[in-house]
């Protein structure tokens, strides 16, 4: 045992060291220097602590170190340093602890690390560092922590690590950062967490990681990051979650991760970026989300993924991009979902997917693209919808799917193509549609496909194509309608199938050919019309199909 004390030191060491073997302790306390090291070291084996602090400095190891076996404690303080470990290492079995605090620091480690096993505890904060580990580390087995603060760093791990098995932390943050992990990592099993914050960086782990087993998360944000996850990860069952945000990215996980099994989450951010994913991911079971955004892009997850079963959701947007899931994917039983947007792109799912069971959902668009799905898929039931959208494309899908059953969607646009599917298939049961349009083609599914019963639609448009679907399939039954349309041809049907009962329509039109199905249709039954015309035969197609429009009424 080694004291070393400056001017105006004293050291006090009370009814310390009781049936101690092989203990090596060293304090060297410069100028004003205070240690007291009182009812400590009591049936210890094989001790070594060492406590180096600067000018003014300040050492308490109280109530401490009773019962303990290979101990191993560093603590380097520069002047000004304050240092409290009180009441503290009681019980414990291979504890290797060492705090480096830069001038001004201040280290409590207070009523902590009792009845534990294998603790290995390294804080390095620099200049004007304050490092609180307060009721922490209690029955504890296996843990790994690592702090790494820069200058002006502050680090608060408080009433946390209680009854813990196989934790490894680490969490490094640059200049100026701030670090709370409060009232967390509550009887947890095998919890591994990163975080990586460059400098102004500011870190809260609030309330979180409660009765969790096998979590694994890792954050790495850049430049002026800030990272909040806030009563979060409570009873959670094998979570992998790990965010990706470049210089001055935001990460908010709030009140999220509740009674969850088996989540896979990935965020990766470009520079700028923001991911907001909130009150989400509630009694959740198997769920894997994929969001891949470039520079600048913005994703909100909002009031998400609440009771939902096997959900795998994966987003892929290019530079600029911006993505909302909000108030989306309630009650919901195993949706896919994959969105990938090129440079520029845009994509809204609002208040979207709501009781939803079997979902499969793709959209492809490429550079510049947009795509909304507005308050759609409510109450829907195997769903299988394709949107493959070329550069430039702008797909809506708007107040659609609602009380939908085993609907199946393909849409396919070339070049410039725009899709609106727009208040469709309402009420809607056993829907399969497919349009296939070639370079610049316009798809306009609008008002339609309203409490429909087993529709089935083919559109397939060579370049240049144009089809509007418009005001129709309304109060359909047995529907199967087939448009076959080569390169530049036109297609319209609006304000018809209504009131239909088993209509089957094939239109089969060679090059340049135009078809017009206008206010036709209504109140039909059993209607079975095919037409095949060859190219420039658009003048045989309006003659026919105004005569059967007029036919019909009659």
């Amino acid at each position: 045992m080694e004291l070393h004390l400056a001017p105006r030191a004293i050291a006090f060491i009370y009814d310390a060291l009781i049936r101690v073997d092989q203990v090596r302790m060293e304090l060297h306390l410069a100028q004003g220097a205070i240690a007291f090291i009182y009812d400590a070291l009591i049936l210890v084996d094989q001790v070594r602590m060492e406590l180096h602090l600067a000018q003014s400095a300040i050492a308490f190891i109280y109530d401490a170190l009773i019962i303990v076996d290979h101990v191993r404690m560093e603590l380097h303080l520069t002047p000004g340093a304050i240092a409290f470990i009180n009441n503290a290492l009681i019980l414990v079995d291979h504890v290797r602890m060492e705090l480096h605090l830069a001038p001004g620091a201040i280290a409590f480690i207070y009523d902590a690390l009792i009845i534990v096993d294998y603790v290995r505890m390294e804080l390095h904060l620099t200049p004007g560092a304050i490092a609180f580990i307060y009721d922490a580390l209690i029955l504890v087995d296996h843990v790994r922590i690592e702090l790494h603060l820069a200058q002006g760093a502050i680090a608060f791990i408080y009433d946390a690590l209680i009854l813990v098995d196989q934790v490894r932390m680490e969490l490094h943050l640059a200049q100026g950062a701030i670090a709370f992990i409060y009232d967390a990592l509550i009887l947890v099993d095998q919890v591994r967490m990163e975080l990586h914050l460059a400098p102004r960086a500011i870190a809260f782990i609030y309330d979180a990681l409660i009765r969790v087993d096998q979590v694994r998360m890792e954050l790495h944000l850049a430049q002026g990051a800030i990272a909040f996850i806030y009563d979060a990860l409570i009873l959670v069952d094998h979570v992998r979650m790990e965010l990706h945000l470049a210089q001055g990215a935001i990460a908010f996980i709030n009140n999220a991760l509740i009674l969850v099994d088996q989540v896979r989450m990935e965020l990766h951010l470009a520079q700028g970026a923001i991911a907001f994913i909130y009150d989400a991911l509630i009694l959740v079971d198997q769920v894997r989300m994929e969001l891949h955004l470039t520079p600048g892009a913005i994703a909100f997850i909002y009031d998400a993924l609440i009771l939902v079963d096997h959900v795998r959701m994966e987003l892929h947007l290019a530079q600029g991009a911006i993505a909302f899931i909000y108030d989306a994917l309630i009650l919901v039983d195993q949706v896919r979902m994959e969105l990938n947007l090129a440079q520029g792109a845009i994509a809204f799912i609002y208040d979207a997917l709501i009781i939803v069971d079997q979902v499969r959902m793709e959209l492809h668009l490429t550079p510049g693209a947009i795509a909304f799905i507005n308050n759609a898929l409510i109450l829907v039931d195997h769903v299988r919808l394709e949107l493959h959208l070329a550069p430039g494309a702008i797909a809506f899908i708007y107040d659609a799917l609602i009380l939908v059953d085993h609907v199946r969607m393909e849409l396919h646009l070339a070049q410039g193509a725009i899709a609106f599917i727009y208040d469709a298939l309402i009420l809607v049961d056993q829907v399969r549609m497919e349009l296939h349009l070639a370079q610049g083609a316009i798809a306009f599914i609008y008002d339609a496909l309203i409490i429909v019963d087993y529709v089935r639609m083919e559109l397939h448009l060579t370049p240049g194509a144009i089809a509007f679907i418009y005001d129709a399939l309304i109060i359909v039954d047995h529907v199967r309608m087939e448009l076959h349309l080569t390169p530049g041809a036109i297609a319209f049907i609006n304000n018809a199938v209504i009131r239909v009962d088993q209509v089957r329509m094939e239109l089969h039109l060679a090059q340049g050919a135009i078809a017009f199905i206008y206010d036709a249709l209504i109140r039909v039954d059993q209607v079975r019309m095919e037409l095949h015309l060859a190219p420039l035969a658009h003048i045989h197609t309006r003659i026919l199909l105004f005569l059967f429009a007029y036919l019909s009424f009659l």
